[in-house]
């Protein structure tokens, strides 16, 4: 059963591309089931926690963090101990250059960000909302664009300042080193030509290319220390069949994976 108990706030119509503006204080035990809408929904958490489930995953947004719900993807929230927030939602519309670049910084959709604001913040929109006059419309309007710009900057910065880190934190949840490129989009949630600049400005080559080098090093070093069929090489590093990696090891290191093994175990 949903609980939508609220202590204090509002919530207030805004001028397009914005539908409204969420300042809200919400008890303990606060639940909404899935459910989904036609808008960006933008949720900045001032204080206290809440819970996100959506594809399958939960999703804990702790204070001065931001989570971004994407239109028509089910998605609950749920909040024990109760939370603030500023909520925005936004109308995606092809023609404003707003929603423009929320699609172009959030090819996933969903995405949680760590944000600078205070209960200050809060407390300040409260008042607002309070005192509805045309002076504070216009104000909360302004704070509603500020609000979404920087959350999309300080997206911008955070993905741009630690994408080596985040990569190689990749390649290590891929123990396999099987991921497509698609895959690495999503998990880093950035564009294929967002990840492709990146990675070319970091390593000077494609994240492909990258991706098959260090194959080649895995590959190679299993094939001289371990004693793992070259079958059980080829389905543990993602190739369709053990011809397939003969190919592709051949064509990277001009022999065989059996003669590497061979010549790379002839003892001096």
């Amino acid at each position: 059963m949903d609980n939508f108990s609220i202590v204090t706030g509002a919530m207030i119509q805004l001028s397009s591309p914005f539908r409204l503006i969420h300042v809200i204080k919400r008890l303990p035990d606060f639940q909404l089931r899935p459910h989904s809408h036609n808008f960006f929904h933008i949720i900045f958490v001032t204080s206290g926690t809440l819970e996100v489930d959506i594809k399958g995953s939960t999703h804990i947004i702790h204070e001065n963090h931001a989570v971004i719900l994407p239109p028509y993807v089910p998605h609950a929230l749920n909040s024990k101990k109760g939370y603030c927030q500023i909520g925005v939602d936004i109308f995606d519309t092809e023609e404003n250059d707003l929603c423009a670049l929320l699609n172009q910084t959030f090819p996933s959709g969903f995405s949680i960000v760590k944000m600078h604001l205070l209960p200050t913040h809060f407390e300040e929109m409260i008042k607002s909302v309070r005192d509805l006059t045309k002076l504070n419309l216009l104000k909360l309007q302004n704070n509603a664009e500020a609000l979404v710009l920087s959350f999309i900057e300080q997206a911008s910065d955070t993905a741009d300042k630690s994408f080596r880190d985040r990569f190689l934190d990749m390649i290590a949840h891929d123990d396999g080193l099987t991921f497509t490129l698609t895959q690495m989009c999503s998990y880093l949630n950035i564009s294929k030509t967002h990840l492709e600049r990146l990675v070319h400005d970091e390593f000077e080559c494609s994240a492909v290319e990258y991706y098959n080098k260090l194959k080649i090093m895995k590959a190679c070093f299993l094939l001289q220390n371990s004693e793992s069929s070259i079958r059980d090489i080829s389905e543990k590093l993602g190739f369709y069949d053990e011809s397939h990696f003969t190919r592709f090891f051949k064509k990277s290191m001009g022999i065989t994976p059996s003669n590497y093994r061979n010549t790379s175990r002839t003892p001096l």
